[in-house]
């Protein structure tokens, strides 16, 4: 029973008196008016900078977190808005705390141990202040508003619509229109006029331009090499490091100091993923002085095309991030943790004094970590030929071979080069492989060997190189075409799968051929994992030696000649990459690849084309200003955790099925497996997601059968009713009815050899949809997923104890007059228990689980589903033409269960 309404538990605004404290905030969220009085008073009183109570500390207090809930209540404003709308607007969804780790399913994790580095380090040397709290006592010493210099706050939100969306020439347009221009009362009337107002927010890095002659291969009629005037647009990069290392928006996510991390309190178990965590930091730091910090710089950079049917307009830009920012934070584009710039200079050798965004100020020498770039621009980088390697003098005609050779020296190479400028013997330096950059810009950067800072290519190296352009081409010389596009379109279908060409090799190939493809694969797949450990690493160093004991079979069957292959060679310094510097995500090429899109791209398609590299930088320029803004603004409302989340912009995958989407399923359709979604506890939990109104209604008993399968539909859900509601006396018949619904998305905990953040997962359960007129069918969709068949197995287990696969049918709620219950239930049909996995292929082996010669179906709640999953007609060579996606489950008699799927999935089983 609610207690009387007391003095606190009335809304300041309208003096509404309510039950509770709870009622209030909901009131307040819920009235206009009264969410807007109280915007007003929040904002316009300063934030609580608490001078007296820092501690200086080398990294973030473990046990906080950027997502972690933040109390609703505080001394000055009573009350903060939660601005997350409730789901039940939308969707039906239902949390249950993971008490006893549920879902918790990978492999034992005992715990994060670190060892701290053992001299002094990240020592401050003073105190200061950021940016923001400069640019907050500013605005309060001249009496401007929050928004200055525009007008209020619905003002400061259309600018920064404006910058988002539209061109210059629509803003003059939609600045002209009557409406806006008599009724809107704007402070900015024109385009210019409102560049005018962006051009006073304080912004980054002022950038320069100085012109360079750039001397070229072809002689000139004086028989001199012809010259090239070109601009070199550049932001001093020690104002970049001192703009990211000041960012408040950073102060949870960064680190100053190196150290070691272990899974096992023992410290048996080394764990490699942010950047101090790996070797060279430790290592760099024992250079240092004692209370000397590092930023260490991550620099990428590739040529990216400008113009496509406008002449040749390209951009050579370089990007500079940094290994104190968390490589979560850094690889987001809308966190802004990558500055572009041209040119890194100084400032390792003896440090600059910089204010953190704890308010501390440290002495940083900024060194120089890892160049991120694909395999000609490492070339390029490393003054050597694109038929050597870029990090060791391995031979050419030896990079096939599974050897390590001696890495490149930067003294060596800067000597070789000098005596080859200089006209000496030219031995040594075709011997190294080098090419005539005389003045590489690394030549003086301290306590920096270029040639280790060269990190690992997923994207070129790996997927686009070993996989796509040799695995693939290796293997289809092998099945031959028909057969692989047989198999192709034998692929049982599963949420987000487009072109899938991993895992179709099992009883096409011979044993040796399949054993290669094996080690190939598994070593892209663990070269993707966020964390690594020495297990892991261990794992990948097995494939290595696995691929080149067993390639040779390619040689007998003719298909390679041999396997002197740059690519192939470059994976062999994966491991000391990842024990160095960290996880390879961290250094992935992808980055800059969105970075060209988000920065060079469109500064490009924002000017008139013509003197176009200015236009870009001022572009560029404002861009970052109304970022600032938004950031100084959300500093002001302390919700910069908020901030650094992202939107779903940012998702690539969406849902694309081929199936018909309609309104009755009303949640986000952005579902596939790798969708990530922030994280706001430490402990997991449990959690499903349906529509907020089933898709199919009245469903008779013989419809479910028809139309989705359910043959043994009212047995198995009177077995469920006997077990879950045992006092009740009516018993499920041919005449009940039941509401269905076509999917259901489980919300996955964090996977740490992935992300910190949760996933989603969706299992469709949509019968086939006959053509009708211009409107073409639809198949039938329904997904395998591994549900928990053993709970105390499951509970107490790792891996997939306790958990068995079964193709899931249908998804409904259960009707009133059988019983209550708080959630959906699932009826499904068993495939085998999961046994020991195949030698060869690594993979489980099921097949349909039978009972009294019919299928082995049962009802079970939907809190049993757990992970969606993916199997894979078992055959010989061919495979039988009258299989296809649709109907592979009803007719292939073995599957493998498929642990390349997905990252996650394959992290799980191996």
């Amino acid at each position: 029973m609610a207690s009387r309404a007391s003095a606190s538990s009335r809304c300041k605004y309208c003096h509404r008196e309510l039950d509770s404290d709870s009622a209030v905030k909901r009131h307040i969220a819920a009235t206009p008016g009264c969410k807007s009085d109280w915007e007003k008073e929040f904002m316009s009183v300063p934030p609580n900078v608490k001078k007296n109570t820092r501690k200086s500390t080398t990294h973030p207090d473990p046990g906080q977190s950027a997502f972690d809930d933040t109390n609703n209540w505080d001394g000055l404003h009573s009350f903060i808005p939660d601005a997350t709308p409730s789901p039940s607007k939308r969707a039906r969804v239902e949390e249950v705390e993971d008490e006893d780790h549920i879902r918790r399913r990978l492999k034992e994790k005992k715990g994060r141990f670190a060892r701290a580095y053992p001299r002094p380090v990240g020592t401050p040397v003073g105190e200061g202040k950021t940016k923001f709290e400069m640019l907050f006592e500013e605005q309060t010493r001249r009496g401007e508003s929050n928004w200055a210099p525009f007008a209020s706050e619905e003002e400061w939100q259309l600018a920064r619509w404006l910058s988002q969306r539209v061109g210059h020439k629509a803003i003059d347009e939609y600045l002209k229109l009557p409406i806006v221009r008599d009724r809107s009362g704007l402070s900015f009337h024109n385009s210019y006029s409102y560049l005018k107002k962006v051009d006073q927010l304080p912004t980054g890095p002022e950038w320069h331009c100085e012109m360079i002659e750039a001397a070229g291969d072809n002689l000139g009629e004086d028989g001199k090499p012809m010259v090239e005037n070109l601009e070199l647009w550049f932001r001093d990069p020690v104002d970049c490091v001192e703009e990211l290392l000041s960012n408040p928006a950073f102060k949870d996510f960064t680190s100053y100091a190196p150290e070691h991390v272990y899974s096992d309190e023992e410290g048996t178990n080394r764990v490699f993923d942010e950047t101090w965590t790996g070797d060279w930091w430790w290592q760099t730091q024992d250079k240092l002085p004692d209370g000397a910090t590092i930023a260490p710089i991550i620099l990428s950079s590739d040529k990216t095309q400008l113009s496509v049917f406008q002449g040749d307009k390209s951009a050579w830009p370089v990007y500079l991030t940094l290994g104190n920012i968390s490589k979560e934070v850094r690889h987001q584009p809308s966190a802004h943790a990558t500055i572009l710039l041209a040119s890194l200079v100084k400032a390792g050798k003896d440090g600059v004094e910089i204010t953190c965004s704890d308010g501390f100020i440290r002495l940083f020498h900024l060194i120089l970590a890892a160049y991120v770039a694909d395999y000609p621009e490492q070339c390029l980088v490393g003054c050597c030929m694109e038929n050597r390697c870029p990090r060791c003098t391995i031979s050419p005609n030896n990079r096939g071979d599974y050897v390590k050779s001696l890495y490149r020296d930067q003294e060596t190479t800067l000597e070789i080069l000098e005596e080859h400028q200089k006209g000496g013997d030219p031995v040594k330096f075709d011997e190294y492989g080098l090419r005539a950059v005389y003045q590489p810009f690394w030549k003086d950067l301290p306590y920096c060997n270029i040639f280790n800072c060269f990190t690992p290519d997923l994207l070129h190296q790996l997927h686009k190189g070993v996989f796509k352009d040799h695995l693939v081409k290796w293997c289809t010389a092998v099945v031959g075409e028909a057969e692989l596009d047989a198999r192709f379109k034998a692929m049982s279908s599963y949420p987000g799968l487009r072109h899938f060409k991993k895992g179709v090799l099992a009883g096409a190939v011979n044993n040796k051929v399949l054993t290669v493809a094996r080690a190939v694969l598994d070593f892209i797949y663990y070269s993707q994992f966020q964390l690594h450990t020495s297990e892991t690493l261990a794992e990948l160093e097995k494939c290595l030696k696995t691929f080149h004991e067993h390639k040779d079979i390619l040689i007998e069957l003719g298909i390679r000649e041999h396997f002197n292959i740059p690519k192939l060679h470059a994976i062999l310094h994966y491991l000391e990459c990842i024990r160095s510097l960290g996880s390879n995500d961290g250094y992935n090429t992808e980055s800059p690849e969105r970075l060209h899109i988000d920065f060079a791209k469109a500064a490009y398609r924002a000017s008139n084309k013509r003197d176009y590299m200015e236009q870009m930088a001022m572009w560029l320029q404002r861009q970052e200003a109304m970022w600032m803004k938004d950031a100084y603004l959300m500093w002001l409302a302390e919700t910069l955790p908020g901030f650094l989340k992202g939107t779903h912009d940012e998702v690539d995958e969406a849902d694309d099925d081929g199936e018909d989407q309609t309104a009755d399923v009303a949640v986000d359709h952005a579902s596939v497996l790798d969708v990530a979604v922030p994280t706001t506890s430490t402990e997991s939990t449990q959690s499903w997601q349906v529509a907020k109104t089933p898709a199919f209604r009245n469903l008779s008993i013989d419809q479910l059968s028809s139309q989705f399968g359910a043959d043994d539909f009212v047995p198995a859900l009177s077995i469920y009713l006997r077990a879950a509601i045992p006092t009740s006396s009516i018993s499920p018949n041919t005449l009940d009815r039941f509401n269905t619904y076509r999917q259901v998305k489980l919300t996955l905990p964090p996977n740490r050899y992935l992300s910190n953040q949760t996933r989603t997962n969706r299992i469709r359960t949509t019968p086939a949809v006959a053509r009708q007129g211009r409107k073409s069918g639809t198949v039938g969709q329904f997904d395998v997923a591994l549900v928990i068949e053993d709970r105390e197995k499951y509970q107490a287990g790792v891996g997939f104890a306790g958990l068995r696969p079964a193709q899931v049918r249908v998804i409904f709620d259960l009707p009133s007059q059988l019983g209550k219950l708080s959630h959906p239930l699932a009826y499904i049909e068993w495939f085998t228990p999961l046994g020991r996995p195949d030698p060869l292929t690594g993979m489980h082996i099921v097949k349909r689980s039978t009972r009294h010669h019919r299928r082995n179906a049962e009802v079970v709640s939907i809190h049993d589903l757990v992970l969606g999953c993916h199997l894979m007609a078992k055959c010989g060579n061919p495979i039988p033409k009258t299989f296809s996606t649709h109907d592979v489950l009803e007719k292939a008699s073995q599957f493998f269960l498929n642990p390349y799927i997905h990252v996650d999935t394959f992290s799980q089983i191996k």
